[in-house]
Protein backbone atom coordinates (compact mmCIF):
# COMPACT_ATOMS: atom_id res chain seq x y z
CA UNK A 1 0.00 0.00 0.00
CA UNK A 2 1.49 3.44 -0.77
CA UNK A 3 1.56 5.43 1.68
CA UNK A 4 0.20 9.12 1.00
CA UNK A 5 2.20 11.97 2.23
CA UNK A 6 0.12 15.57 2.21
CA UNK A 7 2.21 18.68 2.58
CA UNK A 8 -0.02 21.72 3.88
CA UNK A 9 -0.46 25.06 5.98
CA UNK A 10 -3.09 27.63 5.22
CA UNK A 11 -0.66 29.75 3.87
CA UNK A 12 1.00 30.58 0.40
CA UNK A 13 4.34 31.25 -1.26
CA UNK A 14 6.07 28.85 1.68
CA UNK A 15 7.14 26.17 -0.92
CA UNK A 16 4.50 23.50 -0.85
CA UNK A 17 4.85 22.68 -4.47
CA UNK A 18 8.51 22.81 -4.68
CA UNK A 19 8.77 20.50 -1.86
CA UNK A 20 6.12 17.99 -3.41
CA UNK A 21 7.59 18.37 -7.06
CA UNK A 22 11.44 17.97 -5.76
CA UNK A 23 10.90 15.52 -2.86
CA UNK A 24 9.09 13.07 -5.38
CA UNK A 25 11.74 13.70 -7.62
CA UNK A 26 14.84 12.76 -5.12
CA UNK A 27 12.53 9.65 -4.10
CA UNK A 28 12.15 8.40 -8.07
CA UNK A 29 15.47 9.30 -8.91
CA UNK A 30 17.18 7.73 -6.05
CA UNK A 31 15.03 4.52 -5.78
CA UNK A 32 14.29 2.99 -9.35
CA UNK A 33 12.27 0.47 -7.73
CA UNK A 34 9.77 3.08 -6.02
CA UNK A 35 6.60 4.18 -7.96
CA UNK A 36 6.03 8.19 -7.25
CA UNK A 37 2.60 9.80 -7.61
CA UNK A 38 2.50 13.36 -7.29
CA UNK A 39 -1.46 14.52 -7.26
CA UNK A 40 -2.23 18.38 -7.33
CA UNK A 41 -5.34 19.85 -4.94
CA UNK A 42 -4.52 23.28 -5.83
CA UNK A 43 -6.51 25.26 -8.61
CA UNK A 44 -3.96 27.46 -9.74
CA UNK A 45 -2.06 24.48 -11.02
CA UNK A 46 1.66 25.64 -10.02
CA UNK A 47 2.33 22.01 -9.60
CA UNK A 48 1.31 20.98 -13.10
CA UNK A 49 2.98 24.38 -14.65
CA UNK A 50 6.57 23.09 -12.72
CA UNK A 51 6.32 20.11 -14.75
CA UNK A 52 5.32 22.13 -18.06
CA UNK A 53 2.15 21.03 -18.22
CA UNK A 54 0.02 22.77 -19.98
CA UNK A 55 -3.67 22.54 -17.78
CA UNK A 56 -5.51 24.61 -19.99
CA UNK A 57 -5.22 21.62 -22.80
CA UNK A 58 -6.30 19.09 -20.50
CA UNK A 59 -9.32 17.50 -21.22
CA UNK A 60 -9.40 15.90 -17.47
CA UNK A 61 -7.83 16.57 -13.97
CA UNK A 62 -8.28 16.57 -10.32
CA UNK A 63 -11.82 17.88 -10.47
CA UNK A 64 -13.11 15.04 -12.54
CA UNK A 65 -11.77 12.39 -9.99
CA UNK A 66 -13.46 14.45 -7.18
CA UNK A 67 -17.16 14.18 -9.01
CA UNK A 68 -16.43 10.56 -9.75
CA UNK A 69 -16.03 10.65 -13.69
CA UNK A 70 -12.52 9.99 -14.14
CA UNK A 71 -10.23 7.66 -12.24
CA UNK A 72 -6.72 8.74 -10.66
CA UNK A 73 -5.56 6.46 -13.63
CA UNK A 74 -7.14 8.05 -16.56
CA UNK A 75 -5.97 11.62 -15.49
CA UNK A 76 -2.15 11.19 -14.55
CA UNK A 77 0.36 12.27 -16.78
CA UNK A 78 3.49 10.10 -16.73
CA UNK A 79 7.13 12.26 -15.84
CA UNK A 80 9.31 10.23 -15.63
CA UNK A 81 9.37 5.95 -15.56
CA UNK A 82 8.24 5.67 -11.71
CA UNK A 83 7.00 9.11 -11.16
CA UNK A 84 3.53 10.61 -12.01
CA UNK A 85 1.36 13.24 -11.62
CA UNK A 86 -2.27 14.18 -11.46
CA UNK A 87 -2.83 17.94 -12.61
CA UNK A 88 -5.55 20.19 -11.42
CA UNK A 89 -6.62 22.99 -12.79
CA UNK A 90 -8.89 26.47 -12.43
CA UNK A 91 -12.32 24.06 -12.45
CA UNK A 92 -11.48 22.74 -8.95
CA UNK A 93 -12.51 26.24 -7.56
CA UNK A 94 -15.69 25.33 -8.35
CA UNK A 95 -16.33 22.09 -5.83
CA UNK A 96 -17.15 23.11 -2.54
CA UNK A 97 -20.10 25.12 -4.76
CA UNK A 98 -21.15 21.92 -7.03
CA UNK A 99 -21.00 19.33 -3.80
CA UNK A 100 -22.65 21.68 -0.87
CA UNK A 101 -25.96 22.02 -3.61
CA UNK A 102 -25.94 18.38 -4.50
CA UNK A 103 -24.73 15.79 -2.37
CA UNK A 104 -27.83 15.43 -0.34
CA UNK A 105 -29.94 14.62 -3.92
CA UNK A 106 -27.14 12.56 -4.81
CA UNK A 107 -26.74 10.92 -1.74
CA UNK A 108 -22.75 11.96 -1.15
CA UNK A 109 -20.83 12.13 1.93
CA UNK A 110 -18.66 15.39 1.18
CA UNK A 111 -15.60 14.54 2.74
CA UNK A 112 -15.22 10.86 1.15
CA UNK A 113 -15.06 11.96 -2.39
CA UNK A 114 -11.67 10.63 -2.75
CA UNK A 115 -12.04 7.50 -0.40
CA UNK A 116 -12.81 4.70 -3.19
CA UNK A 117 -10.65 6.43 -5.91
CA UNK A 118 -7.49 6.26 -4.32
CA UNK A 119 -7.85 2.49 -3.21
CA UNK A 120 -7.45 2.19 -6.95
CA UNK A 121 -3.91 3.39 -6.81
CA UNK A 122 -2.21 3.20 -3.22
CA UNK A 123 -1.23 -0.53 -4.30
CA UNK A 124 0.56 0.64 -7.55
CA UNK A 125 2.92 3.02 -5.64
CA UNK A 126 4.74 3.02 -2.86
CA UNK A 127 4.88 7.20 -2.62
CA UNK A 128 1.99 9.27 -2.99
CA UNK A 129 2.34 12.73 -2.49
CA UNK A 130 0.20 15.56 -2.56
CA UNK A 131 0.25 19.38 -2.85
CA UNK A 132 -2.76 21.31 -1.38
CA UNK A 133 -4.05 25.02 -1.39
CA UNK A 134 -3.72 27.37 0.84
CA UNK A 135 -6.81 26.57 2.95
CA UNK A 136 -8.93 24.63 4.97
CA UNK A 137 -11.64 23.79 2.35
CA UNK A 138 -14.07 21.23 1.44
CA UNK A 139 -11.42 20.05 -1.09
CA UNK A 140 -8.58 19.79 2.03
CA UNK A 141 -10.65 18.36 3.51
CA UNK A 142 -11.20 15.53 1.19
CA UNK A 143 -7.36 15.10 1.33
CA UNK A 144 -7.32 14.61 5.18
CA UNK A 145 -9.41 11.62 5.27
CA UNK A 146 -6.79 9.63 2.75
CA UNK A 147 -3.58 11.17 4.38
CA UNK A 148 -1.43 8.82 6.08
CA UNK A 149 0.85 11.45 7.13
CA UNK A 150 1.49 15.26 6.87
CA UNK A 151 4.55 17.50 6.17
CA UNK A 152 3.95 21.07 7.78
CA UNK A 153 6.33 24.05 5.81
CA UNK A 154 6.69 26.76 7.81
CA UNK A 155 8.07 30.48 6.42
CA UNK A 156 9.90 31.65 9.48
CA UNK A 157 8.14 35.09 10.33
CA UNK A 158 6.99 36.51 13.49
CA UNK A 159 3.53 35.42 12.73
CA UNK A 160 4.80 31.71 11.74
CA UNK A 161 3.43 29.66 15.32
CA UNK A 162 0.36 30.66 14.92
CA UNK A 163 -0.01 29.36 11.67
CA UNK A 164 1.53 26.00 12.91
CA UNK A 165 -0.96 26.07 15.55
CA UNK A 166 -3.81 25.84 12.84
CA UNK A 167 -2.06 23.68 11.06
CA UNK A 168 -1.92 21.22 13.83
CA UNK A 169 -5.52 21.69 14.98
CA UNK A 170 -6.77 20.87 12.15
CA UNK A 171 -5.13 17.89 12.29
CA UNK A 172 -6.44 16.99 14.78
CA UNK A 173 -10.13 17.86 14.23
CA UNK A 174 -9.82 15.06 11.42
CA UNK A 175 -8.24 12.62 13.88
CA UNK A 176 -11.24 12.78 15.99
CA UNK A 177 -13.17 11.33 13.30
CA UNK A 178 -10.61 8.96 12.42
CA UNK A 179 -9.31 5.35 13.30
CA UNK A 180 -6.07 5.63 12.58
CA UNK A 181 -4.73 9.09 13.11
CA UNK A 182 -2.82 11.62 10.61
CA UNK A 183 0.80 11.67 11.86
CA UNK A 184 2.43 14.34 12.12
CA UNK A 185 5.71 13.50 9.90
CA UNK A 186 7.43 16.91 10.82
CA UNK A 187 8.01 20.75 10.46
CA UNK A 188 10.46 22.17 7.35
CA UNK A 189 11.53 26.01 8.03
CA UNK A 190 11.91 27.02 3.96
CA UNK A 191 12.58 30.10 2.92
CA UNK A 192 15.23 30.38 5.29
CA UNK A 193 18.14 33.42 5.32
CA UNK A 194 20.82 33.94 7.55
CA UNK A 195 19.91 36.86 9.73
CA UNK A 196 19.67 37.49 13.33
CA UNK A 197 15.99 37.65 13.19
CA UNK A 198 15.48 34.02 10.96
CA UNK A 199 18.08 32.71 13.29
CA UNK A 200 15.97 33.67 16.86
CA UNK A 201 12.65 32.76 14.67
CA UNK A 202 14.42 29.26 14.09
CA UNK A 203 15.43 28.70 17.76
CA UNK A 204 11.47 29.55 18.86
CA UNK A 205 10.05 27.29 16.53
CA UNK A 206 12.37 24.35 17.44
CA UNK A 207 11.52 25.35 21.07
CA UNK A 208 7.82 24.94 19.98
CA UNK A 209 8.07 22.06 18.31
CA UNK A 210 10.23 20.56 21.15
CA UNK A 211 7.86 21.18 23.57
CA UNK A 212 4.93 19.76 22.06
CA UNK A 213 6.50 16.61 21.19
CA UNK A 214 6.48 17.59 17.39
CA UNK A 215 9.44 16.52 15.39
CA UNK A 216 11.35 19.50 13.41
CA UNK A 217 13.38 18.47 10.05
CA UNK A 218 16.99 18.85 10.37
CA UNK A 219 16.94 20.08 6.78
CA UNK A 220 16.22 23.28 6.27
CA UNK A 221 15.36 25.05 2.47
CA UNK A 222 17.09 28.10 1.97
CA UNK A 223 15.87 31.17 -0.10
CA UNK A 224 17.32 30.58 -3.56
CA UNK A 225 16.77 31.72 -7.03
CA UNK A 226 17.37 28.44 -8.30
CA UNK A 227 14.43 26.38 -8.10
CA UNK A 228 12.09 29.03 -10.02
CA UNK A 229 14.48 29.44 -12.80
CA UNK A 230 14.46 25.95 -13.49
CA UNK A 231 10.91 25.99 -13.83
CA UNK A 232 10.92 29.18 -16.15
CA UNK A 233 14.02 28.10 -18.29
CA UNK A 234 13.08 24.35 -18.18
CA UNK A 235 9.86 23.38 -17.47
CA UNK A 236 10.54 21.29 -14.42
CA UNK A 237 11.87 20.84 -10.61
CA UNK A 238 15.64 21.78 -10.15
CA UNK A 239 15.70 18.47 -8.65
CA UNK A 240 15.32 16.83 -12.28
CA UNK A 241 17.77 19.37 -14.20
CA UNK A 242 21.14 16.96 -15.66
CA UNK A 243 23.32 19.61 -15.63
CA UNK A 244 23.86 21.87 -12.44
CA UNK A 245 26.97 23.29 -11.01
CA UNK A 246 28.78 22.70 -7.79
CA UNK A 247 26.97 25.50 -6.06
CA UNK A 248 23.87 24.85 -7.96
CA UNK A 249 23.84 21.31 -6.02
CA UNK A 250 24.87 21.88 -3.19
CA UNK A 251 21.49 24.55 -3.10
CA UNK A 252 18.93 21.45 -5.10
CA UNK A 253 20.73 18.47 -2.68
CA UNK A 254 18.97 19.77 0.46
CA UNK A 255 15.68 17.77 -1.14
CA UNK A 256 17.97 14.60 -0.78
CA UNK A 257 18.44 15.25 2.31
CA UNK A 258 15.32 15.91 3.24
CA UNK A 259 14.29 12.45 1.14
CA UNK A 260 16.95 10.59 3.77
CA UNK A 261 15.36 11.79 6.44
CA UNK A 262 11.85 10.70 5.19
CA UNK A 263 13.08 7.25 4.01
CA UNK A 264 15.33 6.62 7.16
CA UNK A 265 12.87 8.00 9.94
Amino acid sequence: MGEIITVTISKGGVLKTSIVSNLGGAIAKSYADKKVLLIETDPQGNLSDTFGINTDKLDYSMFDVYMGEKTFDEVKIPILKNLDIVPAKMDLNDLDYRIWTTYKDEGLNPFNLLKDAIQDVREAYDYIIIDTPPAYSLNVGNVFNITDKVIIPLQLEPYAIKGLKKALEMVDRFNERRKTPIEVLGVIATLVRTTALHGELMKQTRQYCSKNDIRMFDTVIRQAIKFAESIATDKKPAILLDKLSSKEKEVVNVYYELMEELVNE
